[in-house]
């Protein structure tokens, strides 16, 4: 994995608040507020903000934001979206390849192992079928 940039971990926080929540606008309004939350711990200053945390607080955060009675997602966010929580979070944090595993398990608060059976299983319910 290229370490990502800070564009890639705005869309990769983006796309979790899309998929949790269902709705773009949420998405586009959520993110700007944690990100201008950890932009603002860091000082104000780009390099020290710490990106991770800005995916932890929104997974934190999952719950809490307004959810639409039809999401406005297509294709796969939208089969992600319809997954239950936690599989949501974590497989979404695992396919946006931002992370590694090892980070998605401490912001999910499970090991390796419990990561890579709700990955299993999220797979199957989403009828993945690899190459």
């Amino acid at each position: 994995m290229n370490a990502p940039t800070a564009y890639d971990y705005v869309q990769a926080l983006y796309r979790l608040i899309a998929v949790q929540s269902g709705s773009t606008a949420v998405a586009e309004s959520t993110t700007r507020e944690i990100f201008l939350e950890g932009f603002e711990r860091s000082g104000g200053q780009l390099e020290h903000v710490h990106f991770d945390d800005l995916l932890r607080v929104a997974f934190e955060r999952r719950d809490q934001y307004p959810r639409t009675s039809e999401p406005q997602l297509n294709g796969w966010p939208r089969k992600l979206h319809l997954l239950p929580e936690p599989e949501r979070s974590s497989v979404t944090l695992f396919y946006l390849e931002v992370v590694y595993p090892s980070v998605i398990a401490e912001i999910t608060g499970t090991s390796l192992e419990s990561l890579a059976g709700v990955i299993e299983h999220a797979r199957k319910e989403l009828g993945y079928q690899p190459f």
